[in-house]
């Protein structure tokens, strides 16, 4: 039973009822200051003609093009995913990482897997129940994503749709996150791990927009990382970080819990 999934409903029901506070609060922070400007974009820049001039103003200004990279147009979906898109990307991978890693290397430094690993669980259940708690919070930040950004922009104006580089994002730092869990000792390196990675893709991609002239290498490394919201790129990326975790969990004990049933 040491290579199933058993267990993995009522450890996903046990993280979501431990998060209940902490995952709501999260998706609100994001939602809200992503609306907020959103709603600040469509009543301040009500002509083409004013929000082409913050455009010449962002493409321009090399601090600008470091903190909120390069504008795709002069829409108010375009302003607003230039403004708030990455910032509002990073907070969600950051919410990921902390997800994934708290419940499982800080669960097993807590000694709750060793309780866990007494019942009939299967190794990579703990994992797989944390990467599923992952992947619903940033669905459920998606959809409120889309479901509130058509009700603050004009009509016709493509403010419901996230970019697919960010969605893949997420995706992608779960997996990260849960490789990051598997090569510490703890959950404080481990989040530092998976914290360094983000760092180091949000450089690249401020360094690489913020250059001049064409895109520079390092802005196309953290397309891969999805910080350019390049959906082609990213996702290939993302398939690849999802992958080994669940694999390499076989050949390592993650939490310290050697599933077994009752004696």
């Amino acid at each position: 039973m040491t290579g199933t999934v058993t267990g993995t409903r009522t450890l996903t029901r046990l993280a979501l009822r431990r998060d209940r506070v902490m995952l709501p609060i999260w998706v609100y922070v994001v939602v809200i200051g992503v609306a907020s400007n959103a709603y600040t974009f469509a009543r301040l820049y009500k002509t083409a003609a004013q929000r082409s001039s913050l455009v010449a103003t962002g493409r321009s200004n090399p601090a600008l093009l470091f903190l909120y990279g390069r504008l795709g147009g002069d829409s108010v979906g375009a302003l607003t995913a230039w403004r708030y898109g990455v910032w509002a990307a990073l907070f969600a991978a950051l919410m990921t990482v902390f997800v994934v890693i708290r419940h499982t290397r800080a669960d097993e430094e807590a000694g709750r897997l060793e309780l866990i690993g007494s019942a009939r669980v299967g190794r990579p259940a703990p994992l797989t129940s944390a990467i599923a708690v992952a992947a619903m919070a940033n669905v459920v930040l998606i959809t409120a994503l889309s479901v509130v950004l058509p009700l603050l922009g004009p009509p016709g104006d493509r403010l419901g749709r996230p970019r697919a580089g960010h969605r893949y994002l997420r995706l992608a730092f779960t997996g990260i996150s849960a490789v990051a869990a598997q090569l510490a000792s703890g959950a404080r390196a481990a989040r530092g791990i998976a914290i360094a990675v983000l760092g180091a893709a949000f450089l690249a991609r401020a360094v690489g927009d913020s250059g001049g002239g064409r895109r520079s290498g390092l802005a196309d490394l953290a397309r891969a990382a999805g910080l350019d919201g390049d959906a082609a790129a990213v996702r290939g990326r993302a398939l690849v970080g999802a992958g080994p975790p669940a694999r390499g969990v076989r050949g390592r004990d993650l939490a310290g819990v050697h599933a077994r049933g009752p004696p």
